[in-house]
């Protein structure tokens, strides 16, 4: 069986580094070292023993093995063993003098035990007596016979004297004076004989809390430690503010490797990623992995030369120059001219295949798993890439995004077949082909492929799948798909999202997705439908043609979803296109008393489209917490409308196609009294989604991140409350 301390040594270790003085006390009072010790490191730990390495005064190492006795249960045990090692340690080489006693404190318990001594006292010393004292013992002791007085009286009298030399010893050694010395051997002496060994007589200072470091739960470390975090912003970009908190206890090192590693993503071949790469090959590290993202560019360049196709000289010169660019980062040693830079053997491009496996095999607490794979062919290598992330994340696996020719999905999915998923996220992706007129064929293969492949894997998690999201870019006719799947219920089916071109050539019979929606009407919280961009479309079109062909096919499923007057209830999030206020507001209204978030897309609104919305929710004006909105004119009695309207926003997203008088400083210095005490938390802002197709517009499309910079840098002049940026932390 493994040491449970062993395997975690390399925490310890670094955690200690920061504690030298300590480390030189442990050597020098159980390790019995006489020589002058100049620093100590601990390198190795655990249950029965410590291993240090000392340096001393003339600058030799000794090596220092330090017991533990008694033997760690665990663990947990570690750390308060460590602190009772420093503490005998320190205090028996007078690094530490032992504490001084300045007050009394009785103890509020005692009185029982007091009040019981003075009575056998009483009774021992008197029985036998003339005085009325005297008769009432006697009539005491006929009740009770003497011996058991006797016994009790000469039992307080020897506890008392053994006890007393005891306190005296502690009175010397805490320094308690001429005064507090007699008082508290009395005291000790008289009341702890019987029975009060647990209750405090002294008081060293001020009273201790109860409550240690030890005693708080991780969770609330974390929080303590992302406060912490919120508080401050790095110097430079490339600065970690949390690295400088990482030794302070075990759960703000952990905090801080979560924030670091717990998400990965493997897009390009840079020098960001061959240092993570090289951190991720150790488990501690990888374990904190808790999102993994790969990308198809990233795996096409990683294994191109393991292709069955010949490989071109400019994707030879491509990755050689890549990794050769890269290796030139990490070697700081300086070289003559005419020297080549070596490329670390880790780096070279044979090897990058096996270190990213042997990096995914220490992930084995990943949760999100993003995969993008497109048109890569399956081949040995990619093979061996995906079992790797199948025995690694079976256990942890809860969330699978994966992206990928139609085709593509019968391979994946048996390689990618983990047991937990409850949240899926498919999105079939384009392929040359696709424009040809295949979805009036019921032999269409793409299509068979998704029944009898895409449909299996869903039905098989289909009694614990909590999320569902079907996006595509693909021409196939998914209609019979959502069909298929409305065949059986999701009992737990509680977020449900659409994203594609929803004319009748992609989708000629949307039946399916209402029949989902219809039979989980009760437990639905979470609906989205969101337009791509439409397939008859030509590339160089203007937006507002886009934005026209987008709602004219969207408007289709809008009048279903009117005339079914059970869709869209009671949800707690809405992700919706919108057409007009006649026809997106009454979809609205039905989940008006629960609604906390809202995205409206594919429309410009006007300011009296803005109210007409936001009014929906003026009975509840508190609870929408989250909105997305595109809007014609951003100006300043927008921004005013949205903070009396919605005083207790969190988060706002805001898309303009045009900007008026709101960069302007208000008219006489006027406050804006709404705006000042606007709880907004969280703001984004773009300027257009579209861009012209005109080449001379586009070139000057620089200028539109300098005009949000500026709009965001007057909502945050107008709206103190604001803390986060287009998902960046700014401090106020």
């Amino acid at each position: 069986m493994a040491d449970p301390v062993a395997e975690k040594s390399g925490f310890l270790r670094m955690y200690m580094s920061s504690h030298p003085d300590t480390l030189v006390a442990y050597a020098k009072w159980f390790g019995k070292v006489k020589e002058t010790i100049k620093s100590a490191e601990m390198t190795a730990i655990d249950s029965k023993s410590m291993t240090l390495t000392c340096t001393l005064q003339e600058g030799s190492k000794k090596v220092v093995v330090v017991p533990i006795e008694p033997p760690l249960k665990g663990y947990d045990d570690v750390k308060p063993r460590l602190l009772e090692m420093k503490a005998m340690a320190q205090e028996g080489l007078g690094m530490i003098k032992a504490p001084k006693i300045t007050f009394f404190e009785f103890p509020r318990d005692a009185w029982f035990s007091s009040v019981l001594i003075v009575f056998v006292v009483f009774v021992h010393l008197w029985k036998g007596s003339p005085s009325a004292a005297g008769r009432f013992a006697d009539a005491v002791v006929s009740y009770t016979g003497t011996g058991v007085f006797t016994f009790s009286y000469w039992f307080i009298v020897v506890t008392h004297a053994l006890e007393s030399l005891y306190m005296f010893s502690l009175c010397r050694r805490h320094s308690t004076g001429p005064f507090l010395g007699p008082l508290n051997l009395e005291v000790f002496a008289g009341l702890r004989s019987m029975g009060c060994l647990d209750i405090p007589t002294t008081s060293v200072g001020p009273k201790p809390p109860r409550i240690t470091g030890n005693d708080i739960p991780d969770d609330v470390w974390r929080i303590i430690a992302d406060y912490t975090l919120g508080l401050e912003l790095p110097a430079r970009r490339d600065v970690d503010p949390m690295s400088r908190y990482m030794a302070v206890n075990r759960s703000f090192f952990h905090y801080a490797l979560d924030k670091r590693y717990g998400e990965v993503r493997w897009i390009k071949v840079d020098a960001g990623f061959l240092h993570r790469l090289r951190r991720l090959r150790e488990p501690f590290i990888a374990q904190h992995v808790k999102r993994l993202y790969i990308r198809a560019w990233f795996v096409r360049l990683l294994l191109q030369n393991h292709l069955t196709t010949p490989v071109t000289d400019k994707a030879k010169s491509m990755i050689k120059s890549s990794f050769h660019s890269v290796a030139s980062k990490f070697e700081k040693r300086k070289r003559k001219k005419h020297e080549k830079e070596p490329v670390p053997d880790w780096l070279s491009t044979k090897d990058v295949l096996p270190s990213l496996i042997a990096a995914v095999r220490g992930m084995t607490n990943v949760v999100e798993l993003n995969f993008e794979w497109r048109d890569l062919p399956l081949n040995k290598d990619t093979s061996i890439f995906l079992t790797s992330t199948r025995a690694a994340f079976d256990k942890s696996l809860r969330k699978l995004v994966l992206r990928a020719q139609i085709p593509k999905f019968k391979e994946l999915l048996t390689l990618a077949n983990f047991d937990n998923i409850d949240e899926l996220f498919f999105h079939f992706d384009y392929r040359p082909g696709d424009d040809k007129d295949l979805h009036a064929n019921p032999q269409d293969p793409d299509l068979q492929h998704l029944l009898s492949t895409v449909v299996a894997f869903i039905n098989q998690r289909r009694p614990s799948l909590r999320t569902l999201s079907i996006s595509s870019s693909s021409s196939v006719d998914l209609a019979d798909f959502f069909k298929a799947l409305a065949s059986e219920p999701f009992p737990s089916l509680r977020r449900f999202a659409v994203q594609l071109s929803f004319n009748e050539k992609v989708l000629s019979n949307p039946s399916g997705i209402f029949d989902i929606m219809q039979t989980r009407v009760a437990g639905l919280q979470h609906v989205s439908f969101l337009s791509t961009w439409p397939e008859q479309i030509q590339a160089k079109a203007d937006r507002t043609v886009i934005y026209e062909q987008k709602i004219s096919d969207w408007t289709r499923m809008n009048d279903e979803l009117l005339s079914g007057h059970i869709y869209l209830s009671n949800l707690e999030s809405l992700d919706l296109p919108f057409v007009s206020t006649s026809k997106t507001v009454p979809l609205l209204r039905r989940s008006r008393d629960t609604l906390t978030r809202l995205r409206l897309t594919d429309h410009y609104l006007s300011r009296d489209e803005v109210k007409e919305v936001v009014s929906v929710f003026k009975h509840r004006s508190f609870e929408l917490q989250h909105l997305h909105l595109e809007v014609e004119i951003l100006d300043l009695p927008l921004i005013q409308l949205l903070a009396k309207k919605l005083p207790t926003l969190h988060s706002l997203v805001i898309i303009f196609d045009s900007v008026t008088y709101f960069l302007e400083q208000e008219e006489k210095g006027k406050p804006h009294a709404a705006l000042r005490e606007w709880r907004l938390h969280e703001l984004a802002v773009f300027e257009r989604r579209y861009q012209s197709p005109d080449p001379d517009i586009r070139a000057m499309s620089s200028r539109e991140e300098s005009i949000e910079r500026q709009v965001m840098h007057r909502f945050c002049t107008l709206v103190p409350s604001i803390r986060v940026l287009k998902g960046s932390r700014i401090l106020r």
